[in-house]
């Protein structure tokens, strides 16, 4: 990797983990000034274990049951298990898997819709059920397992997931405020609706352009084809592909 991409990429990464969003002029002088430290990716896995850097611990690659499952670079588990605990707590304590999982998505779209990257950096799929988040749904679904996840959600029950008993909002502190006014933006709009109306919005061409009924299986959605349905610049699917990059070589490291 050039040195110069990892150096600007793990800045970004130290920004992204902080729980407040940091206006653009600063992610420019970020993307500016780093390269000229010409820090190499090994001597930065040490500069930031050396401040205790807590996002490393969060990309290190989780197993699942049958110690196969390799959770996605980049993903920030405890960010989309706060993100679920919070529309299950807007739902009284449990949330159909169908809804949260819309929900979801739509959170991590509205996230690059207003700051340019995604919420907590999923994989996005098409299915015929509706656009999703890959390793969030794999969670609710119990086919991944995490140990942060579990901090704040139950096993699903049905077609239901629970909170962990006892989580309230307080203990969401990986959620910004720029994070909850979106998550309270999109509750507001669709908490009302029953997951089968909601699915069903997401199917319109005019509200979710990139989702693309696959019949079976599922189609992939590049973070260019969400960037592409917003209207925006879609070299920004290359900043989230950087910080996959970055991602995947801290964790070699950490």
């Amino acid at each position: 990797m050039d040195q110069a991409a990892a150096a600007a990429a793990a800045c970004k990464l130290q920004v992204v983990s902080r729980f407040e969003i940091v206006p653009k002029p600063f992610f420019q002088m970020c993307f500016v000034g780093l390269p000229l430290l010409r820090r190499t990716t090994k001597q930065l896995c040490h500069y930031l274990k050396g401040i205790k850097f807590r996002l490393i611990q969060r990309l290190t690659p989780l197993v699942g049951e049958k110690g196969s499952y390799q959770m996605l670079a980049g993903y920030d588990t405890a960010k989309a298990a706060q993100a679920t605990a919070y529309f299950a707590l807007k739902s009284g304590g449990v949330i159909n898997i169908l809804k949260v999982t819309k929900l979801l998505y739509l959170a991590e779209r509205e996230f690059m819709a207003r700051y340019d990257s995604p919420m907590f950096y999923d994989e996005l799929f098409s299915l015929p059920e509706g656009p999703v988040p890959s390793s969030t749904l794999d969670l609710l679904k119990g086919v991944a397992k995490d140990e942060e996840w579990d901090r704040f959600m139950g096993q699903k029950h049905g077609y239901d997931v629970r909170v962990r008993k006892g989580v309230d909002f307080d203990d969401l502190d990986s959620l910004s405020k720029a994070d909850t006014s979106i998550l309270d933006y999109l509750w507001k709009k669709f908490g009302h609706m029953s997951q089968f109306r909601l699915r069903d919005w997401t199917h319109n061409e005019k509200n979710v352009p990139e989702w693309r009924d696959p019949k079976s299986g599922r189609i992939p959605i590049t973070h260019e084809d969400v960037f592409r349905s917003l209207r925006k610049d879609e070299s920004l699917a290359e900043q989230v592909e950087e910080y996959r990059r970055v991602a995947k070589a801290l964790t070699k490291c950490a």
